[in-house]
C-alpha cells in the first residue's frame, strides 16, 4: 500500500508555499483545516483512524502557521487564507471530497464555500467548534490585538509558556496532556511566528461579516457540526445558532470537552464523523 505521509509543499505564489501531508489512497478525500495558532499536527490523533483504503487525508498548514512560509505582506485575513485553500483544492482534488474545519479553519471553510469558485463543491462539510460569528472574541485574539503588549509577550515569554497558558484555558483540564502541550510548543515556535500570529489576529473579522453570516443559510450540502460542551472559547450557543442557520446540518455535542474535540476526544470525534460520512 502506497501511503505518503511525508511533508510536501504547495506553491500558491512563486516563492510562497503551504506545507501539507497526504495520507492514504482512498477514493474519498478529506481536507483538514486547523484552528488559529495550531498546525496540521493538530489532527494527529484523528486522521490515522480513517481507513486508508477508502480515504485520502490532506492535512494543511495555513499561511504563516506550521511550516508554511511567512510572507510579510499583511494578507492574513480569513478570505486571504480561503483563496489559497481554493487554489490548493482546485489544483489537487478533482472531486469526491469532504471539507473539515476546526475553529479558524471552520471560518475559512465557510468563506471558501461562499466564494462559489470551487471547481467541485465538497460532498459534505464538517465544522468543529467553528468560528462563524463575531459575537465572542477569544482571549488570545484580544491579547494579540493589544498594541505593545503583543510585542512584549513575544520578547519576554517562551513558546512553552505561551502554549501552556493558552491550552490550559482552551481544553478541559482532564484532557490536557504533555503530548498536546509539545504539539503546540512546536506550533508556537519558529522565526517570524510573532508576525503571522499578530497579523492573522488583526484581520480576524471579515469586512463583510454580516453578509457572510447571512450566506450560511444558503449552504445546502450535508453538514455535521461538532461542539465541545465545555468550550470556553466559542460557546455552545454559537454551535446551536449555526445549526439553525444551516438547514442541512446536524449538531453533535461532546461532553467533558473544551475547544478542541479532535485532540481532546479524538475517538469520540472520529465515531461521529465516520457515522455521518457513512450515512451520506
Amino acid at each position: 500500500m502506497n501511503i505518503n505521509a511525508q511533508e510536501q509543499k504547495f506553491y500558491y505564489e512563486k516563492n510562497q508555499y503551504l506545507t501539507y501531508k497526504k495520507y492514504g489512497e482512498g477514493s474519498m478525500s478529506i481536507v483538514f483545516l486547523h484552528g488559529f495558532g495550531a498546525s496540521k499536527n493538530s489532527w494527529d490523533e484523528l486522521y490515522p483512524l480513517f481507513d486508508t483504503q477508502k480515504y485520502t487525508s490532506y492535512l494543511i498548514d495555513f499561511k504563516g502557521f506550521g511550516n508554511s512560509t511567512i510572507p510579510k505582506d499583511d494578507k492574513y485575513s480569513l478570505k486571504d487564507n480561503a483563496m489559497i485553500i481554493l487554489k490548493f483544492i482546485n489544483s489537487n482534488i478533482i472531486s469526491n471530497y469532504i471539507l473539515v474545519g476546526h475553529s479558524y479553519g471552520g471560518g475559512v471553510s465557510l468563506i471558501l464555500l461562499s466564494t462559489k469558485q470551487l471547481k467541485t463543491e465538497p460532498k459534505a462539510l464538517i465544522l468543529l467548534d467553528c468560528a462563524a460569528y463575531n459575537t465572542q472574541t477569544p482571549f488570545f485574539i484580544n491579547y494579540l490585538n493589544t498594541p505593545f503588549f503583543n510585542k512584549m509577550m513575544y520578547l519576554f515569554t517562551t513558546p512553552q509558556m505561551r502554549a501552556s497558558f493558552s491550552l490550559k484555558r482552551i481544553v478541559s483540564p482532564e484532557n490536557y496532556s504533555k503530548k498536546m502541550l509539545n504539539r503546540y510548543i512546536e506550533s508556537y515556535s519558529g522565526k517570524e511566528k510573532d508576525y503571522s500570529f499578530i497579523t492573522t489576529a488583526k484581520h480576524i473579522d471579515p469586512d463583510n461579516y454580516k453578509e457572510l453570516i447571512s450566506s450560511y443559510e444558503k449552504i445546502k450540502i450535508p453538514t455535521l457540526i461538532i461542539w465541545g460542551k465545555q468550550d470556553n472559547v466559542l460557546s455552545l450557543e454559537q454551535g446551536v445558532m449555526l445549526s439553525k442557520q444551516i438547514k442541512s446540518s446536524k449538531l453533535e455535542i461532546i461532553d467533558n470537552c473544551g475547544h478542541i474535540p479532535n485532540e481532546e476526544k479524538p475517538l469520540e470525534t472520529y465515531k461521529k464523523i465516520i457515522s455521518f460520512i457513512q450515512n451520506l
